[in-house]
Order: structure tokens, then sequence, then C-alpha cells
């Protein structure tokens, strides 16, 4: 629940008998479709997180407000608007999870890479500061081996040898 909405994601193509294709925002208090967000993902959302004002969306998509934006996106909440994201990802996002202070984006899926890295199924990203463009990646991002968490530029990979936290939906 975020801006006084209810997001709902999965594999539907109609809510309420109107066209919502895979993702919907429903007026919290009246349970109405807010018409103002209709990203249309062309394919299932399996998981999503709440960031302030962004919603990070995860699936089974290729494109997502009409632009190629394959498994991972990051929307504006009020809209449903592509908001530019960095990392791209080669399969399918199941869960996503944020940190409390909104500042780590958590990934679990069935990928095999990211950023051109190979990355097995988990994935830590640092979540861009709204308002700020995440930088332009030009080389690889720093990967480590070690039980902390490594600080990295906004939007870019880090790695840590503990297991993928779990993700829960909370309203």
């Amino acid at each position: 629940v975020a801006n006084n909405s209810l997001l709902v994601g999965g594999a539907f193509t109609t809510l309420s008998g109107v066209a919502r294709n895979y993702l919907a925002s429903l007026n919290k208090d009246s349970g109405f479709i807010d018409f103002a967000f209709n990203p249309a993902p062309d394919a299932a959302v399996n998981s999503f997180a709440i960031a302030g004002t962004d919603v990070f969306v995860g699936g089974t998509f290729n494109s997502i407000g009409g632009q190629v934006q394959p498994y991972l996106a990051r929307l504006n909440i009020a809209d449903g608007s592509v908001t530019p994201f960095g990392p791209s990802f080669l399969g399918q996002i199941l869960v996503v999870g944020i940190s409390s202070a909104q500042d780590k984006l958590y990934l679990g899926g069935v990928f095999s890479s990211t950023y051109g890295l190979g990355r097995s199924g988990h994935a830590l990203l640092l979540v861009p500061t709204p308002g700020v463009a995440s930088p332009t990646r030009t080389s690889s991002p720093t990967l480590t081996a070690t039980p902390t968490e490594t600080s990295t530029p906004a939007g870019s990979l880090t790695s840590t040898s503990t297991s993928s936290p779990s993700a829960s939906v909370s309203a």
C-alpha cells in the first residue's frame, strides 16, 4: 500500500472486467481501479517492492510502460511511468524485496546473469536515490566473496556470500 493505492500483480489480463495486463493499482478505500496507473507489462508480474515514490517490479515481462525493460523495472507509483534503471537480467525475477532503509534491492529468480556477469538466482542492488540519474556503467562492477556488502555506485551490482533473504508483502 502506497500513495493511497493497493498494487496487484500476477498473471491476469482483466481486473473487475477492465483490461489491465498483469499489474494494476486500486484505490485502497473504494477498491476502484486507478486508471492513471497502467504500465501494461507484456507478461506476468511475480513480485514488487515499494520504495518511496517508486515501485520495483519483477517478473517474466520483456517490456513495461512501452519500454523494453526485461524482467525488472522501476516505476513511478503515481502513474506507472518507467523510471530509468540500469540493471539487465538474463532470466525472470521471482522475488523482489527492499531493505527497511529502502537503499538495497534484494532479487531472487531464475536468472543466470546481470550486467553480463554470472549470477545464479540472486542479486543485491543498491537503490538509486530518487531524482538522481543512475550512473552509466562502463566497466564491470566489483564483486566480492566476503560476508559483508560492498559499496558500489547506485544501481550497480554488489555481492554477498550470505544466503538470499526472503521477501514478504505487507499492507
